[in-house]
């Protein structure tokens, strides 16, 4: 009878053990940031999907980055997030791509990307670099971020 007893005694401690272990990883699991809510709070640097397919609002346009494969890379200045511009080149026409390949037309380049291997690459197979300062020519009408927090901060 005591053979017994131990005997039952052990099975419902393991299995008491088991069910905490499986309410814990529950738990954790519950606990977790689902993907796109990580990505919207902490990831600047992640383009958001639309971008990366073509405009089918535009009906007629002429711009240079028109029907463009654009990869954007480094630490931006003028732009507050990614998304930013890749929403300016997208509504121009232009197709952002996720990763860099021989299919890109137009590299741009934020700053302190001087020694990249994205952008030796991009000589190497004759891909049109673009630095930040010079994407701005392209767009006279567009206020960038930088400026525009200067420009409050004068006016206080």
């Amino acid at each position: 009878m005591s053979h017994l007893f131990i005997f039952i005694l052990v099975i419902f401690f393991i299995l008491m053990i088991y069910f905490i272990s499986r309410f814990n990883v529950r738990k954790k699991l519950t606990q977790k940031k689902s993907s796109g809510e990580r990505f919207r709070n902490k990831n600047t640097k992640r383009v958001d999907w639309k971008f990366q397919k073509p405009n089918k609002e535009l009906i007629y346009n002429q711009h240079y980055f028109s029907n463009k494969k654009v990869l954007i890379t480094g630490e931006l200045y003028y732009f507050k997030t990614r998304n930013d511009l890749a929403e300016l080149l997208w509504e121009n026409g232009a197709t952002i791509e996720k990763t860099f390949n021989s299919a890109v037309d137009v590299l741009i380049v934020g700053k302190s990307n001087i020694d990249s291997s994205k952008l030796k690459s991009a000589y190497f197979l004759n891909i049109k670099v673009i630095t930040e300062e010079e994407l701005l020519s392209y767009f006279p009408h567009y206020k960038p971020f930088s400026e525009a927090i200067n420009t409050e901060l004068q006016l206080n």
